[in-house]
């Protein structure tokens, strides 16, 4: 929240200022690394080998070819390339269809502050809801919004439709989000975790660099229909997992 509203008030900045705006805002972004960097150093994790499961792990092919744990990866890697994609266009598309609006301005750092914010906001209650109704029905829910925000997009290109659209993405993306981070969890046996994990997460952020190039270069309406297309397989590995999991169990 604190980076979108920077680069919009270090790009306002007196032109008699020594350094250019946005020279402040990666001076800030510098300066929050190197506190990231200290918390790292004073960080203490256990030993590998304490709290080990019993037992070797599965080879890797064994373990990502069960259909729990694929579908459960591949639900992961689609649901960062659908939140990623949006939220990298925005500021593009807002400066593309709104009069008098730059890079900088206010509004489109206002917009991307909603959106962070309802990112994590709903997670103080997501994991509730996922123990009640179960992580399918809570991922059904959170490509649903999904859609109705890729929708919202294409319908309109003002600032209501901008924001809307990134507001249900974020309350969309947090619901996907959880559930299918249960439903990693509910794939594989403690020995097998950290094959697992370090796939999904290689998975996971090569689908936000991915997504970060493609959104350099399509139009925004382009950016919706192919999160819309994107949703389609979502919801196919949702309910594969879930009927494979019933099999396993």
């Amino acid at each position: 929240m604190v980076g979108p509203l920077s680069a919009s008030l270090a790009a306002g900045l007196d032109a008699d200022s020594p350094l250019d705006g946005y020279a402040y805002f990666f001076l800030l972004a510098a300066s929050f690394n190197a506190v990231l960097a200290l918390a790292a150093l004073m960080l203490r994790l256990p030993s590998p080998g304490a709290g080990a499961a019993e037992g070797a792990a599965p080879p890797w092919r064994e373990v990502l070819g069960r259909t729990p744990v694929w579908t459960a990866v591949a639900a992961q890697f689609l649901v960062q390339f659908i939140r990623t994609l949006p939220m990298t266009a925005i500021p593009l598309a807002m400066s593309a269809h709104l009069p008098h609006v730059h890079a900088a301005d206010l509004r489109i750092s206002g917009c991307v502050v909603l959106h962070v914010l309802l990112m994590f906001l709903p997670g103080l209650w997501t994991g509730d809801l996922v123990a009640c109704v179960g992580a399918t029905p809570v991922m059904g829910a959170g490509i649903a919004l999904q859609a109705g925000a890729m929708t919202t997009g294409i319908l309109g290109q003002d600032s209501l439709h901008f924001y809307l659209s990134m507001a249900l993405l974020a309350v969309g993306w947090n619901m996907a989000f959880v559930a299918s981070t249960v439903m990693l969890l509910n794939s594989h046996g403690a020995a097998e975790r950290t094959k697992v994990s370090s796939v999904n997460e290689t998975l996971r952020f090569l689908a936000t660099a991915v997504a970060a190039i493609v959104a350099a270069s399509i139009s925004w309406q382009a950016v919706c229909v192919l999160c819309l297309a994107a949703l389609l397989p979502t919801a196919g590995v949702t309910l594969r997992h879930a009927t494979g999991l019933a099999a396993t169990f």
